[in-house]
């Protein structure tokens, strides 16, 4: 245990950093569950510290990341949305976070600032799905009832009632996926025995009973085998013997499916999720072809859409979020910097940027059913922004030799 330990030290001091480490911790600190005493303090101070030494460190600014940070405040004063969503403080917790992790800033050190977070989180998902695995079979499950706090008995209620040491399911469920990635990605270049961790997270992944987090690492994992080489035949020949044995296991494995068939079969029969999704995908076009051209404001609904305290709201899309909110003007810009981003990193089919555009399509798969794109003070807005970073900025020559 003290040897693996040290080879742990060793490799946040060569290969990651401690600042970029204590950075990567406190951010993820946020997903867990229970209440972590001044966690979103730290993580504001966090990013407002990296945002001023990532500008600070001075080089040019990326045009397409610039002209999408900039246009945004200028869509939100032709929207003048209601004060109640609070558009332009939460636009600056936007900027301070696209500041430090999107590539906007393209010196040197924002570069290695971003990619040592990028494997830092990566670890931190992997240990996050691995400890919610075992918890699962312990009966530990830190997700509560959104009514009235309670612990929620995941085993009666599979429908995504299981966060293992996540506040919620829909937090473990695309955590597990980027986790699934990443070990399939180890196992594959370094260590077979990382599909071990790869059956564990994906399990994580399964008790978490996200569809949409379920569709998305298939999705992931398919551009991972497939973008790992140029060999066609070995890329073929992965996903062929990846397929047969989970064919073969599905016995063992398809207990694990029980929360995902529960909640379709909930869907199916009262419309409880599916269609409570599709009405806000319905109010976000709605809300697009009022306002075309800037969309209705930062961060803001419409009318028929409900409103937390606060001035909270759930999108239900990332994608349509973008286009309701920025207009057909902000999509185009969103959408040609995730393009640019998932074509750089994969069109060199090496392992690493196979793996850097796989977690980015996973998340731009996720993203077609939950609207954490412009949440600032959201873990997985953060993953989307620094995905689209490192997928930006890689460079084979440049980091491959390092791995």
């Amino acid at each position: 245990m003290i040897k693996y330990f040290n080879l742990f030290i060793d490799y946040i001091k060569s290969d990651i950093g401690w600042w970029p480490f204590a950075f990567a911790v406190i951010m993820g600190s946020k997903v867990l569950g229970g209440n972590i005493p001044m966690s979103d303090i730290a993580s504001y101070a966090m990013l407002i510290i990296a945002s001023i030494i990532c500008l600070r460190h001075g080089g040019d600014f990326d045009r397409l990341s610039t002209a999408f940070i900039l246009f945004i405040p200028v869509a939100l004063v032709l929207a003048s949305p209601a004060p109640v969503f609070k558009s332009w403080s939460r636009y600056v917790l936007f900027a301070i976070l696209y500041i430090a992790v999107s590539p906007l800033a393209r010196n040197e050190y924002s570069r290695k600032f971003r990619l040592s977070v990028f494997k830092m989180t990566i670890i931190i998902c992997i240990a996050l799905s691995c400890i919610s695995f075992v918890c699962y079979f312990l009966g530990v499950n830190m997700m509560r009832s959104n009514y009235d706090g309670s612990e929620l008995n995941y085993m009666v209620n599979t429908a995504g009632t299981f966060g293992g040491i996540t506040a919620h399911s829909m937090l473990l469920g695309p955590i597990s996926g980027i986790a699934t990635i990443a070990c399939s990605y180890l196992a594959m270049n370094q260590d077979k025995r990382y599909w071990i961790f790869a059956v564990m997270c994906a399990g994580s992944m399964l008790f978490a009973a996200s569809r949409s987090s379920l569709l998305a690492t298939l999705c992931g994992e398919m551009a991972l085998f497939y973008f790992s080489t140029e060999s066609i035949g070995k890329n073929t020949k992965r996903i062929l013997t990846v397929g047969a044995i989970l064919f073969l296991t599905y016995p063992v494995w398809n207990g694990a499916m029980a929360g995902v068939i529960a909640k379709n079969q909930g869907s199916m029969s009262s419309g409880i999720n599916t269609s409570s999704r599709a009405d806000k995908w319905s109010i976000r076009i709605e809300e697009w072809e009022s306002s075309p051209i800037y969309g209705v404001g930062f961060c803001a609904v419409s009318e028929k859409d409900d409103v937390g305290s606060d001035g909270i709201i759930e999108p239900g899309s990332s994608w349509l979020a973008v286009l309701s909110m920025t207009g057909i003007m902000g999509f185009i810009l969103f959408f040609s910097m995730f393009y640019r981003a998932v074509r750089n990193s994969l069109r060199h089919r090496t392992p690493y940027g196979a793996l850097i555009g796989s977690v980015l399509i996973l998340l731009g798969v996720h993203m077609f059913a939950e609207g954490h794109v412009f949440s600032g003070g959201s873990y997985l807005c953060l993953c989307v922004w620094l995905g689209i970073g490192c997928a930006t900025d890689y460079e084979p020559d440049e980091i491959d030799g390092e791995e």
